[in-house]
């Protein structure tokens, strides 16, 4: 037990001062030059320090959803944008402003905004990153032209002709001792129920991702099978499931369908690791607090079978 905690302890400090390097290795990077033209997020991981990022900066990695990027780039004013296409394309879309270099949600707009599909966004001066996520998203699209302090900067239009991965092939399934030690932290605070590591057991897991998502995660051990059962406004959102060994690279990958089914059964995890569910509301006024009590969730071990009624007696809100 106590080689137990004192690797934990390691493995969380490692952890900081890894995530610390990191970042600044990133932003320096990224910093060098502004950067006028979109970029998928697949093709951002392909620079040499692109997946070592991630994996400590935002390990629950995002199997689902549609990314492009652009910047950093220096804003004055403000900043136009036109989402009438992207806004057929695709169920769900969010457009969210970094501002620079501490990475701060400065701005977010997306599909549930009742406003105008044209939007004029006035900014503090500074440096920002742009940030486009689409959900079900539909090819070919165009991804849209951004109109910078009323025209002085464009960053142009980008076609995307064919469906594109949204993630790397090789991350799937991928073994890493070393990420694993990274990452020890969390899967000994989930086992122990323990939250000395931190005060918000969210704050360390959850990825920095779209601030309309709802989430709902837990640790299953390996022969254990997810079950999850929507109850109530299944056409008002969608629900996406990702499995995740303890090296937080993705073992499982699935969008829960909210129709047709009694209960969703992940198929068969067979290693240690942790499940976070992703709710996406399509209709505005759903709250975090609405979302998780459509939504039950219950790990089981082994191959038993559940049937609804039982998984609706637990919901897992971390």
């Amino acid at each position: 037990m106590f080689l137990n905690y004192f690797k934990y302890k390691a493995s969380y400090l490692f952890n900081r001062l890894l995530k610390a390097y990191f970042r600044m290795l990133f932003q320096t990077l990224l910093l060098k030059k502004e950067s006028k033209k979109w970029k998928l997020y697949i093709e951002r991981l392909q620079h040499p320090v692109g997946v070592p990022y991630a994996m400590l900066n935002a390990p629950r990695w995002n199997t689902h959803a549609f990314i492009a990027s652009a910047g950093p780039v220096t804003i004055n004013e403000n900043i136009a944008i036109d989402f009438s296409e992207i806004n057929m394309l695709c169920s769900s879309w969010t457009f969210i402003l970094y501002k620079l270099p501490a990475n701060v949600t400065s701005k977010v707009i997306s599909c549930l905004d009742d406003s105008s599909l044209h939007h004029k966004v006035n900014v503090e001066r500074g440096s920002y990153s742009i940030v486009l996520r689409c959900y079900e998203l539909r090819y070919p699209v165009e991804l849209p032209e951004l109109i910078i302090d009323n025209g002085k900067v464009i960053i142009e239009k980008r076609l995307i002709l064919d469906k594109v991965p949204v993630y790397p092939d090789k991350i799937m399934g991928k073994e890493s001792r070393f990420y694993s030690f990274v990452h020890y932290y969390l899967h000994y605070a989930f086992r122990q129920e323990t939250k000395s590591i931190s005060s918000n057991l969210e704050y360390e897991y959850l990825p920095v991702g779209n601030p309309e998502t709802t989430f709902l995660f837990g640790y299953f051990n390996r022969n254990s099978s997810v079950y999850v059962d929507i109850s109530d406004r299944a056409g008002d959102y969608m629900v996406f499931i990702t499995c995740y060994n303890e090296s937080s690279f993705p073992i499982y990958s699935e969008r829960i369908p909210v129709y047709g089914i009694d209960l969703f059964k992940s198929s068969l995890l067979t290693v240690n690791g942790t499940y976070l569910i992703r709710i996406i509301p399509l209709v505005k006024g759903l709250t975090p607090d609405v979302l998780k009590s459509c939504v039950k969730v219950k790990v089981i071990d082994g191959i038993s079978d559940m049937n609804a009624d039982d998984v609706r007696q637990v919901a897992v809100q971390n």
